[in-house]
């Protein structure tokens, strides 16, 4: 091998590596940023699961008033041990 080719060889890799590299990094990039919604949305569902659920269990809801609305859900149940069952809604700041 001459001199010559051996510059060629490392310019064509080096090329080739600065063209893969951002594309590998993007790529895993947006691999994590996709889990990271999934574990979201998961959480999301399993969340709303549980109020529902809660809800069709309960005897009667203490608070809010009817008709009004609330950061702060109070539901009476028939178990001791999860009543009262309060579900509430923090805010994300």
């Amino acid at each position: 091998m001459s001199l010559i080719e051996v510059i060629i060889f490392i310019a064509l890799f080096s090329f080739v590596i600065t063209i893969l590299f951002p594309i590998l990094f993007i790529s895993t990039q947006n691999r994590y940023l996709q889990q990271t919604v999934a574990v979201v949305e998961q959480n999301g569902t399993q969340i709303a699961n549980t109020a529902v659920f809660q809800l069709r269990h309960a005897e009667s809801i203490l608070d809010p008033p009817p008709g009004q609305t609330g950061a702060v859900l109070a539901l009476q149940t028939g178990s001791g041990a999860t009543n009262p069952t309060i579900i509430g809604v923090e805010s994300g700041t």
